[in-house]
Order: C-alpha cells, then sequence, then structure tokens
C-alpha cells in the first residue's frame, strides 16, 4: 500500500502477546491475502489502547477485556492525529483507496522553481 519513496509507517496493535502476534501473522500469510508487512505491536495492557480511548466495553467480563475498537488513524510529523476512522464495528474498515487517498493529501508538494 506504502510507497517505495514514502515518507511513511504503517503499525498495527492488539492486546495480543508477541508470540500470539507472530503466530497471527503467520496464519494471515497462509490465507492468500499475502504476508503483513507492517509491525504488529503488542499492548497486553491496553495502556495506548485505554490511551486512544478506544477500549470496547462489550468485552468486558468474557475473558478479552482491553479489546480495542477498530480505528486507523494518520498522524503527522509531530504526531498529531489528522485524520481517524473509529467504529465498534470491526467490518467497518476504510478501504485501501481511502487510506491511499488520505495519505496523499500529506505528501509533500514539489517546489515551483522561482525565476
Amino acid at each position: 500500500m506504502l510507497e517505495t519513496d514514502e515518507n511513511a509507517a504503517l503499525f498495527a496493535i492488539s492486546i495480543d502477546d508477541a508470540e500470539k502476534s507472530k503466530v497471527m501473522m503467520q496464519r494471515v500469510a497462509k490465507d492468500g491475502k499475502g504476508e503483513i508487512k507492517y509491525p504488529l505491536l503488542s499492548d497486553p495492557m491496553h495502556k495506548t489502547i485505554d490511551d486512544y480511548g478506544l477500549f470496547d466495553t462489550s468485552y468486558v467480563g468474557k475473558g478479552v477485556e482491553g479489546i480495542p475498537q477498530t480505528a486507523v488513524y494518520i498522524l503527522d510529523k509531530d504526531r498529531k492525529i489528522v485524520w481517524a476512522n473509529v467504529s465498534p464495528d470491526y467490518a467497518n474498515r476504510p478501504s485501501m483507496e481511502t487510506l491511499r487517498m488520505e495519505l496523499d493529501k500529506f505528501k509533500e508538494k514539489p517546489k515551483m522553481d522561482k525565476k
């Protein structure tokens, strides 16, 4: 999804520990959709999830507390959120085309030569 010369990075975050995340990434790589080419960060104590206000209360008492709502953020170089999509429905995610369009808004414009 990212272009090779792009000054951007993708990350995912989960409450799963690193070993569970590794197994999940291997399973995804075998499902025909290709391997995940970005880091899957582990947040088992859901600190970052809580900091972003994504704690999904529908999982409370079901043994998987800390599961976040589905969220996609674009942050600028100062780590300020400049675009977000947050949903309690895990299937409600922005398309790759939408993400590409939003990322393109932040590309540096070529400088015009002044003569």
